[in-house]
């Protein structure tokens, strides 16, 4: 299923009487044995695809569509399913490396935030009692920062 307008992109499995219900906003393509239907999911995603489909639309402005005509003429690669599924594989695995870099940085903000508190409770003289047998501030931050990645 494809909405060109917003870029939206869905795959519909395992529907209950296998039907489903859409608006004239829906393009729904459907795959054959020999097609990943991931693949073509990504293809439809793809910057490139969806800006040759944009140039198509007719239709005023809001309520703008792109002609089924166009996703019946256009040309898809299509690779042997054999290759499909590795490139399937393979963005699988570069969505799932983006969304850890994606995690890492909120870690990294929420360190640089826990930083400056840290700082300006230490300018303040709030962060102990400056005896030797309490934690230091250094190992009570590693604890925090261990405590949030796992």
């Amino acid at each position: 299923m494809c909405i060109m307008e917003n870029g939206k992109t869905a795959i519909a499995k395992n529907l209950h009487n296998g039907f489903a219900f859409g608006s004239t906003e829906f393009h729904v393509l459907r795959a054959n044995p020999l097609v990943n239907t991931k693949f073509v999911y990504y293809l439809l995603r793809a910057k490139q695809f969806r800006l040759q489909a944009k140039a198509e639309m007719t239709g005023a402005v809001g309520q703008q569509r792109v002609p089924k005509a166009y996703l019946e003429n256009y040309a898809f690669p299509l690779p042997p399913k054999e290759e499909q599924d590795r490139i399937v594989e393979i963005l699988e695995e570069l969505n799932i490396r983006e969304l850890k870099l994606k995690e890492i940085s909120g870690l990294e903000n929420q360190l640089f935030i826990l930083k400056q508190s840290i700082l300006n409770k230490a300018f303040r003289g709030e962060l102990g009692t400056n005896d030797p047998a309490e934690e230091s501030a250094l190992t009570l931050l590693k604890e925090v920062l261990q405590e949030k990645i796992t």
